[in-house]
Formats: structure tokens, C-alpha cells, sequence
């Protein structure tokens, strides 16, 4: 008997945590509870969000994907001329 005791006082090695990140939301970041992705992502027109395991899988993912959207940004190119700026268009 006193070793179920000893069992189930020692801390569990594997975690059920989970960890959230809104890529793609109100407030972009990393959450620990469902329900704070689901309010930062209910009424967002094109959520986009995912489980991790660790912590620390999902910062290097938010990370990550904070780098690629920084770069995608800086690569657009706007039109040199605008729209009233165009020749008029000889229809005749």
C-alpha cells in the first residue's frame, strides 16, 4: 500500500500541456489555453492557428513564421504609375 502512495505523489514526467499558436488573428502569439484561440480567432475572417507539444516547438514556429511574412512584405512591389496617371485609351 505504501507504494501506490509513493506512485502517485511523484510528479508525471509527460505533460498534457499544450501549446497554441495564432498565426493568423486578432492578436497573433503563442497561447496556453484553447479558449484564448478561440476568442482571437472566432470572429477573424481567415484564421490560422496550430497545436504544439513544447513551448518551444511553438515559439520557433511563430518565429518562423513572423520571418517569412516580414520578407513576402518587403518583396511587393507597388505599380511605378497610377491608375490616372495611365494614357487615355483610344476606343475609336
Amino acid at each position: 500500500m505504501a507504494r501506490d502512495m509513493l506512485s502517485t505523489s511523484q510528479p508525471k514526467v509527460h505533460s498534457k500541456r499544450r501549446y497554441y499558436v495564432v498565426f493568423e488573428g486578432t492578436k497573433p502569439g503563442v497561447y496556453y489555453k484553447w479558449e484564448d484561440v478561440e476568442a482571437q480567432t472566432k470572429k477573424y475572417s481567415c484564421p490560422l492557428f496550430c497545436r504544439y507539444r513544447t513551448e518551444i516547438e511553438a515559439r520557433e514556429a511563430f518565429d518562423d513564421y513572423q520571418r517569412r511574412q516580414s520578407k513576402t512584405k518587403t518583396k511587393t512591389k507597388r505599380r511605378s504609375k497610377a491608375v490616372d496617371e495611365l494614357p487615355p485609351w483610344n476606343l475609336d
